[in-house]
Protein backbone atom coordinates (compact mmCIF):
# COMPACT_ATOMS: atom_id res chain seq x y z
CA UNK A 1 0.00 0.00 0.00
CA UNK A 2 1.63 3.36 -1.25
CA UNK A 3 1.95 5.80 1.80
CA UNK A 4 -0.40 7.91 0.02
CA UNK A 5 -3.23 5.15 0.91
CA UNK A 6 -2.47 4.77 3.95
CA UNK A 7 -2.43 8.28 4.61
CA UNK A 8 -5.90 8.63 3.20
CA UNK A 9 -7.57 5.78 5.49
CA UNK A 10 -6.02 6.95 8.35
CA UNK A 11 -7.79 10.35 7.83
CA UNK A 12 -10.84 8.23 6.61
CA UNK A 13 -10.84 5.92 10.11
CA UNK A 14 -10.06 8.90 12.20
CA UNK A 15 -12.99 10.45 10.85
CA UNK A 16 -15.12 7.35 11.64
CA UNK A 17 -14.02 7.59 14.56
CA UNK A 18 -15.31 11.15 14.98
CA UNK A 19 -18.49 10.86 13.63
CA UNK A 20 -18.73 7.56 16.43
CA UNK A 21 -18.11 9.99 19.13
CA UNK A 22 -20.22 12.57 17.86
CA UNK A 23 -23.54 10.17 17.86
CA UNK A 24 -22.46 8.76 21.25
CA UNK A 25 -22.66 12.10 22.35
CA UNK A 26 -25.86 12.41 21.10
CA UNK A 27 -27.43 9.65 22.18
CA UNK A 28 -26.26 10.37 25.61
CA UNK A 29 -28.04 13.63 24.95
CA UNK A 30 -30.92 12.13 23.89
CA UNK A 31 -31.33 10.09 26.99
CA UNK A 32 -30.49 12.81 28.94
CA UNK A 33 -33.51 14.53 27.68
CA UNK A 34 -35.81 11.80 27.89
CA UNK A 35 -35.09 11.45 31.41
CA UNK A 36 -35.81 15.02 32.20
CA UNK A 37 -39.02 14.49 29.95
CA UNK A 38 -39.83 11.74 32.58
CA UNK A 39 -39.15 13.38 35.84
CA UNK A 40 -41.18 16.23 34.19
CA UNK A 41 -44.26 14.14 33.06
CA UNK A 42 -43.80 12.49 37.16
CA UNK A 43 -43.95 15.88 38.47
CA UNK A 44 -47.25 16.66 36.75
CA UNK A 45 -48.78 13.56 37.66
CA UNK A 46 -47.66 14.47 41.18
CA UNK A 47 -49.43 17.90 41.06
CA UNK A 48 -53.08 16.67 39.04
CA UNK A 49 -52.89 14.16 42.05
CA UNK A 50 -52.30 17.27 44.76
CA UNK A 51 -54.72 19.09 42.91
CA UNK A 52 -57.35 16.21 42.92
CA UNK A 53 -56.98 15.70 46.66
CA UNK A 54 -57.51 19.61 47.28
CA UNK A 55 -60.82 19.50 45.37
CA UNK A 56 -62.16 16.58 46.83
CA UNK A 57 -61.17 18.37 50.32
CA UNK A 58 -62.82 21.08 48.83
CA UNK A 59 -66.09 19.42 47.90
CA UNK A 60 -66.03 17.50 51.18
CA UNK A 61 -65.98 20.80 53.06
CA UNK A 62 -69.12 22.57 51.15
CA UNK A 63 -70.75 19.47 51.92
CA UNK A 64 -70.45 19.87 55.61
CA UNK A 65 -70.86 23.78 55.37
CA UNK A 66 -74.68 23.05 53.50
CA UNK A 67 -75.42 20.09 56.00
CA UNK A 68 -74.77 22.93 58.44
CA UNK A 69 -76.67 25.34 57.19
CA UNK A 70 -79.32 22.71 56.61
CA UNK A 71 -79.72 22.01 60.10
CA UNK A 72 -79.84 25.72 61.09
CA UNK A 73 -82.57 26.36 58.80
CA UNK A 74 -84.27 23.27 60.70
CA UNK A 75 -83.62 24.74 63.95
CA UNK A 76 -84.92 27.76 63.32
CA UNK A 77 -88.31 26.67 61.69
CA UNK A 78 -88.43 24.39 64.98
CA UNK A 79 -87.90 27.73 66.79
CA UNK A 80 -90.75 29.44 64.94
CA UNK A 81 -92.89 26.75 64.92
Amino acid sequence: MTLKKSLNNHIIEIGVRVQRSEVRGQRSEFRDQRSEVRDQRSEVRGQRSEVRDQRSEVRDQRSEVRGQRSEVRGQRSEVRG
